[in-house]
């Protein structure tokens, strides 16, 4: 383990602050109150792995769905579900996490694949585009009542 952040052994690279492992850069509710939906953004200083997550995604997942549960008029709902995107170095990945009340000690987790902008933004547009398209959409389906089929997580994202 490296003393320093500029220490040559140290593999993360200079972006990340010597304090933190992880860090949420910021969250957003959706447009409608009555929607429990969320979006989070975090940083981490973990690379991103095939089919394992970080501790720091868990974390702020786990901490914002309890976070929803105790506030007024969310817990009455059967899903609550949190769009997370989560930036390690160069590489952005999109999770789908929610909470089923009729399974509360579980998170449902959708990933999308790794998506890798080492050689900028202009090399890989269409992921760029998809990010943005995340961010941007807007909150779907029957949270309260959970009638919807949830679909596997598509190739588009």
């Amino acid at each position: 383990m490296p003393a320093y952040i500029l220490d040559e052994d140290n593999n993360l690279g200079s972006v990340y602050a010597p304090q933190w492992q992880w860090k949420l850069a910021g969250w957003t509710n959706a447009k409608k109150a009555s929607q429990p939906h969320i979006n989070a953004f975090i940083v981490d200083s973990q690379p991103h792995l095939i089919d394992r997550l970080n501790s720091g995604e868990v974390s702020v997942s786990y901490g914002l769905i309890a976070k929803r549960r105790l506030e007024d008029g969310y817990n009455d709902h059967r899903y609550i579900p949190i769009t997370v995107f989560s930036v390690s170095d160069f590489q952005v990945r999109i999770l789908q996490i929610w909470h089923d009340k009729q399974n509360p000690k579980a998170l449902q987790i959708r990933s999308s694949r790794i998506m890798d902008f080492k050689d900028g933004i202009q090399n890989n547009l269409d992921d760029w585009v998809t990010i943005l398209c995340w961010i941007a959409g807007e909150s779907v389906g029957d949270t309260r009542n959970g009638f919807e089929v949830v679909q596997p997580f598509g190739n588009d994202a």
